[in-house]
Order: structure tokens, then sequence, then C-alpha cells
């Protein structure tokens, strides 16, 4: 058996194991988990399905970038006095 640089096979379960790593069968399983996982097709807001890879990358920049940036209208800020409140509350209902 050949030695690895990346792979100790000193240890007695890779003397099966290693001949797998370079066999077609783990590349045929590889590709399966490749396909499996791939994204094919995503709807964007407007209701439109996205089919071309360069279209669904830019709309999943789009939908992360307004996810990550969006802010409510009517949103305040707690107070700090409300919080220790809110929290003093929390520790007498228990």
């Amino acid at each position: 058996m050949q030695n690895s640089p990346y792979i100790n096979i000193t240890n007695p379960i890779y003397e099966w194991i290693l001949p797998f790593f370079s066999s077609a069968i783990f590349h045929r399983v590889a590709e399966a988990r490749k396909s499996a996982n791939a994204i094919r097709r995503i709807t964007s807001d407007q209701g439109v399905d996205l089919f071309r890879t360069s279209d669904i990358q830019e709309e999943a920049i789009r939908y992360f970038s307004n996810l990550f940036q969006f802010s409510p209208v009517n949103h305040t800020r707690a107070s700090i006095s409300s919080l220790r409140s809110l929290i003093d509350f929390i520790r007498c209902s228990n």
C-alpha cells in the first residue's frame, strides 16, 4: 500500500478505506452529493423563478443584504430603566 502524506495509513482502518478514496465509486458518490446539494431554481420576492446561476447569485446577495440592513420604521430603543423593570418583573413572576 502506498503511503499518503495526508493520511496515517499505519492505522488498520485505512487498509480498507484508502482504496475506496481513489475508486470510481467514491467519485460517483461525491458527484451525487454535489448534484443533490445544488440550487437549480429560486423564486425572487417578485415571484419570478430564476434558473441561471448568475441570477440566483444576484438574488441571494440582494435578499441577504436587505435582510441584514432592515430597520423598522416605528422602532424605538428601550431605555435602561424600562429593561431593569422588565427584569425585576420576570424575577418576581418566577
